[in-house]
């Protein structure tokens, strides 16, 4: 057992020097038919969670993918961009905000109009964790995932008798709300680069805005093929490729 500790412990602490890196990347694709086009570069991979793929391919074939995807008008790519993990260290990769709404109507308030709005809110958007870690002798990755989506897609108007009220009536909302969480593990070449597919999922993600302007959340719901890109960049192992 001390043995088996102790071959855990070196894999994080071998390189600390010089350490390996992984370069994440977190898309999304309107339509999920880009896959008919490159199913024969990509070797699949299991997978625990329903509704969720994965595949490894080369590194070189994963950059050509990417730029093939980013050419399409339904293209997104979180705005954080692509991120650097050092090995044996979670990245994240996040984006959301908080959306209020008024819950209930509270009334026999001593002022005018005798009522007033109880207001709520609900957290919406999208955080990715993937922590990857070499083998002992450098030929594979493992590496965890985590996803949480979460993901406002309207709020249903109520109309409640308030008798203070101008009209005796005030709306109140009840958010209709979708969830996605995700936990796997993969076990991959580290000279290929590890592609996981999260299905057509909610994607409220705040999109950049203009220079010192608010982000804003698309005015509907919407939903993506939201794809996973982990690239290893080995301390000791080639330039990456152009385009990457």
């Amino acid at each position: 057992m001390q043995a088996r500790v102790a071959d855990i412990v070196q894999r994080f602490v071998a390189d600390a020097g010089s350490p390996h890196r992984f370069l994440v990347r977190v898309v999304g694709v309107g339509s999920p038919s880009w896959r008919a086009d490159v199913a024969s570069t990509m070797q699949p991979l299991p997978t625990t969670t329903p509704g969720v793929q994965a595949w490894m391919m080369p590194r070189e074939s994963a950059a050509l993918l990417l730029a093939t995807l980013r050419a399409r008008n339904d293209f997104r790519e979180v705005p954080t961009g692509p991120v650097l993990a050092a090995n044996g260290q979670p990245a994240v990769i996040s984006g959301g905000r908080r959306r209020p709404y008024v819950r209930d109507v509270a009334t026999g308030t001593p002022t005018a109009p005798g009522w007033q709005p109880v207001t709520s809110g609900c957290d919406e958007g999208l955080s990715v964790e993937v922590q990857p870690l070499m083998t002992a002798d450098g030929t594979a990755v493992e590496a965890i995932l985590r996803c949480r989506i979460d993901q406002i897609e309207r709020m249903a108007a109520v109309a409640v008798d308030v008798p203070t009220a101008e009209r005796g009536r005030v709306n109140i909302e009840v958010p209709q709300s979708s969830s996605v969480r995700v936990g796997e593990r993969f076990r991959w070449p580290a000279s290929q680069a590890l592609v996981i597919g999260l299905g057509l999922v909610p994607w409220p993600v705040p999109d950049p805005a203009k220079p010192g302007g608010p982000t804003l959340l698309p005015p509907a719901a919407l939903r993506m093929d939201v794809l996973v890109v982990v690239e290893p960049r080995l301390a000791s192992g080639p330039p990456a490729a152009a385009g990457s």
